[in-house]
């Protein structure tokens, strides 16, 4: 039975999308929580490459586009929903610095050559953390998931070729080898020091090939649910939700073990050589996290498909790319209004900045699609079939 997944979304990874932003903005308002940075960067390759499989598993003509031009076409398509916000959120930090340090100071070639790069997505590439965290300092991961969705058609042509969870379980395997391998070369040529260069940190958490894997990974999972789990429901018959959502206590069970598994990853992180804290050692936790969730069967994934839960997981992208920049208005305006405010005032208040920035954008950019599709309607039926058959 063939499966229709277009138009379809699992709620309890939104849910969970929600809670790895989280994590990254308390990483990035609080100090010492790393771990909690780097543990949602890791669910956020691995849940992208899942849900890019689950999503486009049953359209052939994704498939079909491959080659240089193809690739780079459906990457394009991806990113483009985030490429605005990304250039404006750039060109307001270079205003920003500006303001704060002069524009003498501030435009130098330096900063030109940053901006060219950070325009092009390719900072992601350059192994210095002046460049790759420069400017809007967390685009660093659009640069890096572009090179995920241009590699993703090949990827996606691989993985329906494998056609059997055994054969897609051997191919994980490899990559987790391939995994294991980048972070032993990061111990051996790769120093301790996020600016030096080829450090530890570029290496394992943010060379776009080091992440394709963690992304990889992700669709492997995303393949094997298709392939199995939601096929064999289906065809089963057994698509009620009571069959669905199966035993519930022992889902549970599943859920909260996978949970726990990923907080000890967490708190192991202090612990972890930085070679391996940045990849190795969330990969299996966000793996189980995100298949046993998919299932959507226990306690857990039904907290997470809470409406608040899928509000900030939709709107995720957008407060990613912002949440940094608020984050740093918000404390220099009220650290100089209120010197005395306690930290848990100043994080509340720059997440309530993000939410409804990421609002305001959201609403824009739709209203910028209806505005095209209105556009592309007028130029006649036939324009409109081509481009609908493109998409």
């Amino acid at each position: 039975m063939r499966l229709i997944t277009d138009n379809k979304t699992i709620r309890a990874l939104q849910g969970l999308r929600a809670c790895a932003f989280i994590g990254v903005f308390l990483n990035h308002s609080i100090g010492g929580t790393a771990c909690l940075g780097a543990a949602g960067v890791s669910i956020f390759f691995v849940l992208s490459g899942f849900l890019m499989a689950f999503t486009y598993w049953d359209r052939d003509a994704v498939i079909g586009e491959q080659g240089l031009a193809g690739s780079f076409k459906f990457a394009w398509k991806k990113i483009w929903k985030l490429y605005p916000l990304h250039v404006f959120m750039m060109i307001l930090v270079i205003t920003y610095a500006g303001v704060v340090w002069g524009y003498q100071k501030t435009m130098t070639p330096q900063l030109l050559g940053e901006a060219l790069l950070n325009a092009a997505l390719l900072q992601a590439w350059i192994p210095i953390s002046e460049v790759y965290f420069s400017l809007n300092a967390v685009s660093w991961y659009l640069s890096t998931a572009l090179f995920c969705y241009f590699m993703f058609s090949l990827l996606l042509c691989k993985l329906k070729k494998q056609c059997s969870v055994k054969r897609l379980l051997s191919a994980a395997a490899i990559l987790a080898v391939l995994m294991c391998a980048i972070s032993s070369l990061a111990a051996i040529i790769g120093s301790p020091q996020d600016k030096a260069w080829f450090s530890q940190h570029w290496i394992t958490y943010v060379f776009p090939v080091s992440r394709l894997l963690d992304f990889s990974l992700g669709a492997i999972a995303g393949s094997m649910f298709m392939l199995k789990v939601k096929a064999a429901s289906c065809n089963s018959g057994d698509c009620s939700e009571k069959g669905r959502n199966g035993d519930r206590f022992a889902w549970t069970a599943f859920e909260l073990f996978a949970a726990l598994l990923f907080a000890g990853a967490v708190v192991l992180f202090k612990h972890t050589p930085n070679w391996i804290r940045y990849s190795v050692l969330y990969i299996v936790p966000s793996l189980g996290i995100v298949f046993t969730l998919s299932m959507e069967r226990g306690l857990l994934s039904r907290i997470l498909s809470l409406a608040p839960f899928r509000y900030i997981g939709g709107i995720s992208g957008y407060a990613f790319l912002i949440h940094w920049f608020a984050i740093r208005i918000t404390v220099l305006i009220l650290r100089r209004l209120f010197p005395d405010i306690k930290t848990c005032f100043i994080v509340f208040t720059a997440f309530a900045v993000t939410i409804i920035a990421s609002e305001i954008v959201k609403r824009t950019m739709a209203q910028i699609d209806r505005l095209r599709n209105n556009l592309r309607n007028k130029k006649g039926p036939s324009n409109h079939i081509t481009k609908e058959t493109e998409s």
